[in-house]
């Protein structure tokens, strides 16, 4: 059995070395577990190679090696997309290049795969990292801007939300290149036949207002477009949607959670009933 790792990454690469570590990690555990197979880690790069390039360099420096694809023209469905045509594979596995996971992922995803073979994806909960500046007034100050923390106020299993560790067989991603939306895209094109497991995939989150309401509005006109596409199991997809806030975490916050609440709630506030109207949306979701 042959698996690739698939890395689109526009200008990272302070987060490659560890990312890779994780993978290394996970590869091994695997195969102490008894799952036999050959694997390859490749950057696919989108955007301009040169601190990719740097970083990756540093990698294969250490007697590693990580293999690089570059893209053309940007876009992360584009690059996987030649990602897959260049490399012949039996499992594909899609990361973010800011990620981090346990030892256990890779292995908990193989089986499930293995062991029923109609499951054609495998996916794991997202959670974002704590910001790394130990510093409180720098830390408040950017958890009330930003609300990060806030992401982990939700509780439950949310079947829009699994883009950052997909494990899936070869030919399940057919995604035509204008779909802003790739991971509800597959939600929808292969309901019923994907699993999230409750492990989870830890991610850095954005580091700017700005990029964050970018980003939400991206998200819902991902949403409306894939509605569109597939209104049937959209609506079936929307009601097993479990993730809601958990009220006594929220009860339970310091005063320091508590003015990200209020700024989360205002910042909601903000995108719902003006950023929403003025891009024609009804509602922007969090």
């Amino acid at each position: 059995m042959n698996i690739s790792f698939l890395i689109p990454t526009k200008d990272g690469g302070e987060d490659y070395l560890p990312l890779y570590s994780s993978i290394l990690i996970s590869v091994n555990y695997a195969k102490k577990k008894g799952i036999t197979f050959n694997y390859s880690i490749n950057f696919l790069i989108n955007g301009n190679p040169h601190k990719p390039l740097y970083y990756i360099n540093q990698i294969n420096q250490k007697n590693k090696k990580a293999e690089t694809i570059l893209c053309p023209s940007p876009g992360k469905i584009k690059a996987l997309k030649l990602g897959l045509k260049k490399i012949e594979s039996d499992i594909y596995i899609f990361l973010d290049d800011d990620v981090r996971f346990s030892k256990e992922n890779l292995y908990l995803a193989l089986s499930e795969l293995l062991n029923n073979k109609k499951l054609k994806l495998v996916s794991f909960q997202p959670k974002t990292l704590d910001y790394p500046n130990k510093d409180f007034i720098g830390k408040l100050k950017y958890d009330i801007i930003n609300v990060r923390q806030l992401k982990n106020l939700y509780k439950g299993v949310d079947p829009f939300l699994f883009g950052r560790f997909m494990v899936m067989r070869k030919n399940v991603f057919n995604v035509p290149s204008n779909i802003l939306l790739e991971d509800l895209y597959l939600s929808n094109a292969i309901n019923g036949e994907y699993i999230i497991r409750p492990e989870f995939v830890f991610y850095f989150g954005l580091s700017s207002i700005s990029k964050h309401v970018k980003r939400v509005i991206m998200l819902e006109t991902g949403r409306e477009q894939v509605k569109k596409l597939f209104p049937n199991t959209y609506s079936s997809i929307s009601q097993k949607n479990q993730r809601v806030i958990d009220e006594n975490k929220v009860k339970s916050l310091s005063l320091y959670y508590k003015c990200c609440f209020i700024s989360y709630n205002i910042l909601r506030f903000f995108t719902n009933k003006i950023i929403s109207k003025f891009f024609k949306h009804k509602n922007i979701y969090w």
